[in-house]
């Protein structure tokens, strides 16, 4: 066995984010530098039939560009985000051995307040793309995939009362599919009205900024941290129980990652250890 010495160091997982489209954009103010935003059937014209129709699940491993600095779902104001992709950053391009780490990881959707369609005809499009795969013998793709449990649903969701009607579809689907389903909420502004109900569910969160800042009418309800509140919505969580990680919303603060996990535990008057505090960063994103 090999032993080193690390001279009073320490070794700790690396570090994930999740969030903003590092990867596929290098200026974000110039559209001739990133991979453009990915087609969504509820909107505009929807998916031509030749790029696949309604069916059409976009993979952000296809619009890579190693020339920046990580990953995300492929770009979209839309519902249906499609899939994500974990790559390694110091990678010079996609074929260099451990470049992909996984091509697919999870399926993203988007349930939002203002975009264009209603909560409910959202809601009711991810249970006929749930329900209709549930339906086929013969099941193959992505969204097979996530309804067997082999990868996770990734659904961006501010509003309480809409994680809550996710809680009560992925119950529905469960009983119909005798399948656990692993769903994950990122963004969850207003989640810590409802941090119960999620771990009873068994559904992990991201919480997306790690400050809650109420950018918009699905994100009014903040819990805002100390001074204001004792808890922080991070640490409501965590005393929940909830399986918590953290992201970014833009690609510049993916490198505060380290400093906004620290904030977060000592926003926690002691209730988060510093392990609890680099796996928001590192072991609870894996999972």
């Amino acid at each position: 066995m090999c032993v080193v010495d690390l001279a009073y160091g320490s070794l700790s997982p690396g570090f994930i984010s999740f969030g903003a489209p590092l990867g596929l954009e290098e200026i974000e103010a110039e559209s001739s530098t990133n991979d453009g935003r990915g087609l969504d059937p509820l909107f505009g014209e929807g998916v031509p039939e030749i790029a696949g129709g309604d069916e059409l699940v976009i993979r952000a491993v296809d619009g890579l560009s190693f020339a920046g600095r990580s990953t995300f779902a492929p770009v979209s104001r839309g519902f249906f985000s499609g899939a994500s992709v974990a790559f390694r950053t110091g990678a010079a391009h996609k074929l260099e051995r451990g470049a992909i780490v996984n091509p697919a990881p999870a399926l993203h959707v988007c349930v939002r307040h203002g975009a264009g369609v209603s909560v409910s005809t959202q809601i009711a499009t991810l249970r006929r793309l749930l329900l209709k795969n549930v339906a086929e013998m013969d099941r193959h793709g992505l969204v097979a995939k996530a309804l067997d449990g082999q990868v996770p649903l990734v659904i961006t969701v501010h509003k309480a009362d809409d994680m809550v009607t996710l809680l009560k579809l992925k119950a529905e689907i469960e009983d119909l599919a005798s399948v656990p389903l692993r769903v994950t909420f990122a963004g969850v502004t207003e989640a810590h009205l409802v941090a119960k109900e999620i771990a009873a569910a068994s559904v992990g969160v991201i919480v997306i900024p790690t400050r809650s800042f109420p950018a918009s009418w699905d994100q009014t309800r903040i819990l805002p941290g100390p001074p204001l509140s004792r808890d922080s919505l991070i640490t409501r969580l965590f005393k929940a129980n909830v399986t918590v990680g953290v992201g970014v919303v833009r690609p510049w603060d993916a490198r505060n990652t380290r400093f906004n996990i620290a904030w977060a535990a000592l926003e926690s008057n002691g209730d988060l250890t510093k392990q609890d505090a680099l796996a928001l960063g590192t072991t609870n994103l894996q999972k």
